[in-house]
C-alpha cells in the first residue's frame, strides 16, 4: 500500500496500449495525454462502445471505475485500482500460505511470498491498465487451489470448480496465457471421479481456444510482424534469404529492425498479410526449428531479458516536482535486484532452475506430495510461457512480455526452498520408539 498510495506512488506509464483497455472500461486519456516516461494518475469517464481487448480482467476494471462514477466522481484515479489490487494480493498470498502443511513452511513460505509479490518490479504493474496484476493474481489463486490437492488423484467438487475457476481466469487474463489452459486441462483429467474431471478438463481446452479466437486479427499481424521484422532478420546475416525460407517478398529485407507501431500500413504488405493469414506462426516455429543456433540465441536474449524483471523504457513516477521521464523506481526490490545481478549468468542459472524443478515434481510421481502439482504446472506452465513470449513477439517489449514467466520463475524458487526446508525438517525427526511401533 505505502508503494502505491503515498505522495509519489509507483505505477507504470503508457506504451500506447492503454487505448486497448479503456475502449472498454469507458474511460478516456486525459488531455495532454501521454506525458512520455510519467504515470498518468487521473482518467476522464466516458461512453463504453465496447471493442477493444477482450479479458477475463475487464468485469474486475469495470466495476472498480463504476464505484467512484457512481458516487459523482468526475475522474478516476488509477490508484484506487492500485488499492484493489493490493488488497487481492494480500488475500490470495494468505491463501496460498494457509494451503502449505505445518507452521514452518507457513512461515518462511510467507515471508518470500510477501517478498517477491511486493516487489517493487512486480507491483508497479498495479498502477497501470496493463493485464499482467490479472495475471498475477490468477496464478495465485491456481497455486492455492492446487496445493490443496497435495498430489491425491481424489478430488472434491469445489476444488475441481476452484481449479476449472481460477484456471480459466488465468488462461484468458490475456491471449499469451491461453496456452496455461489445455496444461491444466491435462492435469486435470488424472483427477477422480471422472465424471467431474472429464467436463473440467473440456472447458479448461475449449474456453480458452475459443478466446484467443475472438481476439482481434489484427493484434495477432501486430505480434507477428514484431516477431518477424524487429526480431529474426535483424539477428540474422541473410535478411533476404530468411524471408524466402519464410516464404515472403524477400525485397520486405529493407524493413528489417523496424517494428509494426511504426507505421500500421505495413501490415497490408501483400506479402506478409499472406504470410500471417497462411499459418504464419507455425512458419516462424518450423524456422526456429531448422536452425538450432538462432534459436538458442533467442532462449540467451529471453532469459537475460527475464532477469530484468521490469520493463526499463517505461516510467515509474508521475510527472511531479525532481521526477524524471521514464524514472525506475526501488521501494522494495529485494527479489528484483538480485535477478538483475545475475542476468550475465541468467542463460545458465534459468535452465538449470527449471530443469532441478521437473526432476523434483516427477521424482515425486510415486508418492503424494503437497508439492506434485504446483511444481509440475510451475515448471511446465513457465517454459510454456517462454517459448509463447518468445516467437509471439520477439524482443518486442521482452521483459513486460516475460511478467508471468517472472513470476512464475520466483514461485518455483520458493517452493525449492520450501522442498528443501520440509525435507530437513523431516530428517531431524526422531525415530520412532518400540512403543510407538
Amino acid at each position: 500500500m505505502r508503494q502505491l498510495l503515498g505522495r509519489n506512488p509507483i505505477g507504470l506509464s503508457d506504451n500506447g496500449d492503454y487505448g486497448r483497455v479503456l475502449t472498454s472500461i469507458g474511460l478516456l486519456r486525459p488531455p495532454g495525454f501521454p506525458a512520455n516516461g510519467f504515470l498518468t494518475l487521473r482518467f476522464t469517464y466516458g461512453d463504453m462502445p465496447g471493442g477493444g481487448y477482450g479479458s477475463s480482467l475487464n468485469p474486475l476494471l469495470r466495476l472498480v471505475t463504476w464505484v467512484p462514477r457512481a458516487f459523482g466522481a468526475e475522474s478516476f484515479d488509477i490508484r484506487w485500482l492500485a488499492g484493489v489490487y493490493a488488497v487481492l494480493l494480500g488475500l490470495l498470498v494468505w491463501f496460498v500460505v494457509r494451503a502449505l502443511p505445518g507452521r514452518p513452511v507457513q512461515v518462511i513460505g510467507g515471508i518470500l511470498l510477501v517478498v517477491i509479490t511486493t516487489d517493487t518490479a512486480f507491483v508497479s504493474y498495479f498502477g497501470s491498465f496493463f493485464s499482467e496484476p490479472g495475471s498475477m493474481l490468477a496464478l495465485l489463486f491456481v497455486v492455492g487451489v492446487l496445493l490443496r490437492l497435495r498430489g491425491r488423484p481424489a478430488a472434491s467438487p469445489v476444488l475441481v470448480a476452484a481449479l476449472v475457476s481460477s484456471g480459466l481466469l488465468l488462461a484468458t487474463v490475456k491471449t499469451q496465457n491461453v496456452v496455461l489452459g489445455p496444461l491444466l486441462a491435462v492435469g486435470v483429467l488424472a483427477l477422480r471421479p471422472r465424471r467431474l474431471a472429464l467436463p473440467a478438463a473440456v472447458l479448461l481446452l475449449v474456453v480458452p481456444l475459443v478466446y484467443a479466437g475472438s481476439q482481434p486479427s489484427g493484434l495477432r499481424q501486430v505480434n507477428l510482424y514484431n516477431a518477424v521484422f524487429y526480431t529474426l532478420l535483424p539477428r540474422g546475416d541473410d535478411p533476404a534469404g530468411d524471408l524466402r525460407a519464410l516464404g515472403m517478398d524477400p525485397a520486405l529485407a529493407r524493413l528489417s529492425g523496424t517494428q509494426a507501431f511504426q507505421d500500421n500500413r505495413r501490415l497490408q504488405q501483400p506479402s506478409f498479410a499472406a504470410f500471417a493469414r497462411d499459418g504464419g506462426q507455425a512458419k516462424l516455429v518450423r524456422f526456429y526449428a531448422s536452425r538450432p543456433s538462432r534459436a538458442v540465441g533467442l532462449a540467451v536474449r529471453g532469459s537475460r531479458g527475464a532477469a530484468l524483471a521490469r520493463p526499463l523504457n517505461l516510467g515509474n513516477r508521475a510527472r511531479l516536482v525532481g521526477t524524471k521521464p521514464k524514472e525506475v523506481a526501488c521501494e522494495q526490490c529485494l527479489y528484483s535486484v538480485p535477478s538483475r545481478w545475475l542476468r550475465p549468468v541468467a542463460p545458465i542459472l534459468l535452465p538449470a532452475l527449471y530443469l532441478g524443478a521437473l526432476v523434483l515434481a516427477f521424482a515425486r510421481r510415486r508418492r503424494a506430495s503437497w508439492l506434485t502439482d504446483t511444481l509440475r504446472f510451475l515448471t511446465l506452465g513457465g517454459m510454456a510461457e517462454f517459448a509463447v513470449a518468445l516467437l509471439g513477439e520477439g524482443d518486442y517489449e521482452l521483459a513486460k512480455h516475460l511478467f508471468l514467466f517472472d513470476v512464475m520463475t520466483a514461485f518455483l524458487v520458493v517452493f525449492a526452498v520450501l522442498a528443501l526446508l520440509e525435507r530437513g525438517v523431516r530428517q531431524r525427526r526422531p525415530a520412532p520408539s518400540l512403543q510407538e511401533v
